[in-house]
């Protein structure tokens, strides 16, 4: 009977720690899922702005503020956006001349609650380029191309293709803060030539931008850019460069 308790006792011991283990997998999983939507949020936010910005900067009011879709558009509103756990608030802050510096936070609750925030800066391209070249400006960098990986194990990219008119060509791709296709090692290309990716390597739950750099300044939009995953997975987005 005491050899029956004690086998009792080591194995009812043993379940409890088998318990507890699994509830903090559990947090550390949901913990880490809500900090990749709340990134996701925040990178909204700031690509909200940009968009903002290219349709009107006048909308750029200093002040805390939340965003909303009208009429299949982006707009600030009087009070931040609350989504389920997530607070998402948007603070602007006049800067010199046609500067604008804003930050997209978002904050959430529940298990390991915290906050993220991101910054950007923004011009008034309409002052900036004048009225007459405010439809199609003149530029040789292509940025603001915003990723984030939402899924739980890592992605590489493996092929980027950008398409636009004119006789400029591509030669540059950075992925953050690495240079993932270069002249340096190959041929600038044409607008819908695929270019091959160099460590294009996202880890689960990380957020980056693309930067396109091209041989002379851009005089029409940018159209689709394609990215192609280790998986055969296609990915489409667009980006216009005004």
């Amino acid at each position: 009977m005491v050899e029956i308790l004690l086998v009792l006792v080591l194995f009812t011991g043993l379940a409890a720690i088998v318990g507890v283990v699994s509830l903090h997998l559990k947090d550390d999983t949901r913990a880490e899922l809500n900090r990749v939507q709340a990134l996701a949020l925040a990178r909204e936010g700031i690509n909200a702005l940009h968009s903002l910005r290219d349709t009107d900067a006048d909308t750029l009011v200093a002040g805390t503020h939340g965003l909303a879709i009208e009429d299949g558009s982006w707009t600030l509103t009087d009070s931040p956006l609350e989504t389920g756990i997530f607070t998402r608030t948007i603070s602007i802050g006049a800067g010199e001349g046609d500067l604008f510096i804003a930050t997209s936070s978002v904050s959430w609750e529940g298990i390991r609650g915290d906050s993220i925030t991101l910054t950007t800066t923004l011009y008034d391209l309409y002052e900036t380029y004048g009225a007459s070249q405010y439809v199609v400006p003149e530029f040789t960098t292509l940025t603001h191309i915003d990723l984030v990986n939402t899924a739980t194990e890592p992605h590489t990219i493996d092929t980027l293709m950008c398409s636009w008119e004119g006789t400029a060509l591509l030669k540059e791709i950075q992925l953050g803060s690495t240079t993932v296709f270069t002249t340096a090692t190959s041929s600038a290309l044409q607008s819908g030539t695929i270019a091959p990716i160099e460590n294009g390597i996202l880890d689960a739950g990380e957020a980056t931008s693309i930067r396109i750099t091209f041989t002379e300044p851009l005089v029409s939009a940018v159209s689709t850019l394609q990215l192609v995953l280790e998986d055969g997975t296609v990915r489409n987005s667009l980006q216009r460069t005004e």
